[in-house]
């Protein structure tokens, strides 16, 4: 009961035209990175609410981002069937990967930074080097599309949900 007499609402982060589908902070709590209908991505400030960087090039919805441990790049899986990797303090498109045939509807970034994970409505899960681009291994097995993903702290491992 502490925890929920303690809860507030600081500030609201205006800027997306959109409904907003993904919502994630960085490890450090420095930034928050969200991914919206609008077919964008922003990062913020949560101490100041500033819209630091706008994400602009998927063609359809944004449904999930994520940032890596460093801060330095963030993921966005959307309904454009693609998984862009962006320089978090450029704005710029590092690499575009679109293998899936379905709707991106989770990213996850390993805490190591070395992995990239993706799971689509094609039923399929996709681990990529984001350094490179690659993909390195396509997880099948699914037999609805893939709409979570987490790796464990180590990063030894990857946990997939559907439905």
């Amino acid at each position: 009961a502490a925890m929920a007499e303690e809860v507030r609402e600081l500030r609201t982060l205006s800027g997306h035209s959109g409904s907003v589908r993904s919502v994630v902070f960085s490890t450090d709590g420095k930034w928050l990175v969200t991914g919206s209908w609008d077919k964008t991505v922003r990062l913020w400030n949560p101490a100041t609410g500033e819209c630091m960087r706008t994400f602009t090039g998927h063609s359809n919805y944004v449904f999930s981002v994520a940032i890596s441990d460093d801060g330095k790049w963030v993921a966005s899986g959307s309904d454009d069937k693609a998984v862009r990797l962006w320089d978090a303090a450029s704005a710029e498109c590092v690499h575009t990967c679109s293998s899936h045939s379905g709707s991106v509807q989770a990213v996850a970034v390993s805490a190591n930074g070395k992995w990239l994970a993706s799971g689509s409505y094609d039923k399929t899960v996709r681990l990529w080097n984001p350094t490179s681009g690659e993909i390195l291994r396509t997880c099948a097995g699914h037999s609805g599309g893939v709409l979570a993903l987490t790796f464990s702290p180590d990063g030894a491992l990857l946990a997939s949900g559907s439905w």
